[in-house]
């Protein structure tokens, strides 16, 4: 690789650690063309990506950003960088394809913020709800009319008195 190029990828990278709070490191080793298409077309989907990096070039475009800095020591052998602004999905679709190609990739960790993610981390990740599954649910909580039904709820025990206080009254 020339220079030059080297001085481009290496601000390739760096523009991934510099706009983007969420990493997720994997270890490729004999994944062909058409499963990184799969891939590369399900991140797309997330507002993602993935970027194979060469070790070397990754670690010096760490140094020159300062951001996610304890990841140096987890560039070794055939790595790549996959990015997302959907952190859940991101892991959802990382974990899915790991899962269907156990013998051609599997995750190093993940990056979050200022925090390192373990792998056990990535497939909690993969475990929570989306966005879109988080809104569903509270658009049928309204839907099922709970405000009508807390106000009929806390009204209730004071409509009871009202009704006793009645009964008695008209006894009298």
């Amino acid at each position: 690789m020339k220079r030059e190029s080297k001085d481009d990828f290496i601000q390739n990278i760096m523009n991934v650690f510099v706009n983007n709070d969420f990493l997720i490191l994997v270890n490729f080793k004999s994944i062909n063309a058409s499963d990184s298409l799969v891939l590369r077309n399900g991140l797309k989907a997330v507002a993602g990506g993935i970027l194979v990096v060469k070790n070397t070039l990754a670690r010096l475009a760490l140094e020159r950003t300062g951001r996610f800095p304890y990841l140096s020591d987890r560039f070794s052998g055939p790595v790549a960088i996959i990015y997302s602004s959907g952190i859940v999905e991101a892991a959802k679709l990382i974990v899915d394809f790991v899962d269907a190609n156990k013998k051609k990739m599997s995750v190093i960790c993940a990056a979050h913020l200022n925090q390192l993610l373990t792998v056990e981390d990535v497939n909690k990740l993969a475990k929570l709800p989306s966005l879109d599954e988080l809104r569903i649910k509270i658009m049928r909580l309204i839907s099922y009319n709970i405000p009508a039904r807390l106000a009929l709820s806390i009204n209730s025990p004071s409509m009871r008195l009202i009704r006793v206080l009645d009964y008695y009254s008209s006894k009298k």
